[in-house]
């Protein structure tokens, strides 16, 4: 380029010499002179650089003008209802990181919960309290030797033996049953004197378990002494339940013309509640009923029948919910027989078999029906059966506490402050993409 741009200067100036040697009228008839093609070429290149900008200038003029739009808008002052509509977006976020973060900590204070509720709900002990080699348990016995420092005075100690829903012990109270506690306490003394060994009676240690070793210099209220140590393990569950005790009390026929109504019935319970019956009249005839005395029936035969009752009452078990169980059937024959012309039927009671028969009245008191084995009053025929109580019921291994882990008020304020993390980070992480997703498209 600059080799044709020297060329073209040569013949300018060429030209300027014609022009002083030729005359005017010559020069005008003289044809113009032809600029190089590269000239133009290069003309037109400068040209079409100036009219059509590249792409890549393009995008840099678009990030200008951005730029200078978003910063005139970062001037302007953001009022109520811009924030409102920010916070109306973001609520939704906050409050899903919230769940998540509750969610969480609900989690966390169960699991922890289940390690120390019954110490975390007593006071701490004192620091003068020394106890050698923490609480030794074992199938016979569980054992803990205790020392007291300067300045602990005279202090009174008990073990206690809790039956536990888990191997870390499980919540204090409801979910514990007490096995066995020191009796009476013992007394330990200060510095000077020789450690104390107390000891407490044990259960099988493969079922759950927590000792404790409780302060009761001031007397013992369970719950709110300081516990000095605590020893908790097992495999398996083995919290015994409350006794629950149900059965048929009584159960009385009165006969009619070939009719039975039941005109005695009772049931025995305890920590339980009756619910109904089944009565089963002997014919194929099965009916339930809440309310069974005064159920009347009548049958379209001669013949010996069996009423029985099946009593249905519900209880709640201690750690595993509600129960709908049955007592054993009691029972209660009744004849009838159609009497012959001119006869006179009575229904009179065996005593033995508590069965009630209607006979010709002739025959009462005869060899065939004596006085001592037969009697015309009948409610001797009500039977009693005795009561019987069902085995004792524990719940199935590794049953999970009712409730959630009882640790006081810190348990709220784990689960509230992980709800507000929770829902802080949901909400900066939103609009940490957000942010990145704008900066994608500028």
């Amino acid at each position: 380029m600059v080799i044709i741009m020297l060329k073209d200067t040569k013949k300018k100036t060429m030209t300027k010499k014609m022009l002083k040697s030729k005359p005017v009228s010559k020069i005008s008839k003289a044809k113009p002179a032809v600029k190089p093609r590269a000239t133009k070429i290069v003309s037109k290149a400068k040209v079409t650089t100036k009219s059509h900008p590249t792409t890549a200038s393009k995008t840099v003029v678009a990030k200008k003008a951005r730029k200078s739009v978003t910063s005139k808008k970062s001037v302007q002052p953001k009022g109520f209802k811009h924030h409102a509509k920010r916070i109306y977006h973001l609520t939704p976020k906050f409050i899903h990181g919230m769940v998540a973060g509750a969610f969480v900590g609900v989690v966390l204070v169960t699991s922890l919960g289940i390690t120390g509720g019954a110490v975390n709900a007593n006071p701490a002990p004192a620091g003068c309290i020394k106890v050698t080699d923490g609480i030794n348990v074992n199938n016979a016995n569980a054992n803990a030797t205790v020392k007291l420092n300067d300045g602990c005075g005279v202090r009174k100690f008990v073990l206690k033996a809790y039956y536990a829903p888990n191997d870390k012990g499980g919540a204090f109270g409801s979910q514990q049953v007490q096995f066995a506690v020191t009796t009476p306490p013992a007394v330990v003394k200060t510095a000077g004197h020789e450690p104390v060994k107390i000891h407490v009676n044990m259960f099988d240690n493969s079922c759950f378990y927590q000792v404790d070793l409780v302060d009761v210099t001031n007397g013992d209220n369970d719950g709110k002494n300081p516990i000095a140590a605590v020893a908790t393990g097992g495999k398996k569950d083995c919290r015994p339940d409350q006794s629950h005790a149900y059965a048929c009390g009584s159960l009385g026929l009165t006969p009619g013309d070939h009719t039975a109504t039941i005109s005695t019935f009772t049931t025995t319970q305890t920590n339980a509640t009756f619910t109904g019956a089944t009565i089963d009249w002997g014919d194929n005839t099965i009916v339930q009923a809440t309310a069974v005395q005064g159920q009347t029936h009548k049958y379209s035969a001669d013949n010996t029948y069996t009423v029985s009752v099946i009593a249905k009452f519900t209880y709640t078990g201690r750690f595993d919910g509600v129960h709908n169980v049955t007592a054993p059937a009691c029972s209660q024959s009744i004849t009838f027989a159609t009497p012959p012309p001119n006869t006179k039927l009575i229904y009179i009671c065996q005593i033995s078999s508590k069965q009630i028969v209607n006979i010709d009245e002739k025959l009462f008191g005869t060899p065939q029906y004596p006085v001592d084995q037969y009697t015309k009053d009948l409610t001797q025929c009500v039977v009693v059966p005795p009561p019987t109580a069902p085995p004792t019921t524990t719940p199935p291994t590794n049953a999970p506490p009712a409730t959630l882990a009882n640790t006081g008020p810190g348990a709220v304020l784990v689960v509230f402050g992980l709800a507000m993390i929770g829902g802080y980070v949901f909400h900066m992480t939103h609009r940490h993409v957000q942010h990145k997703k704008r900066s994608h498209r500028a």
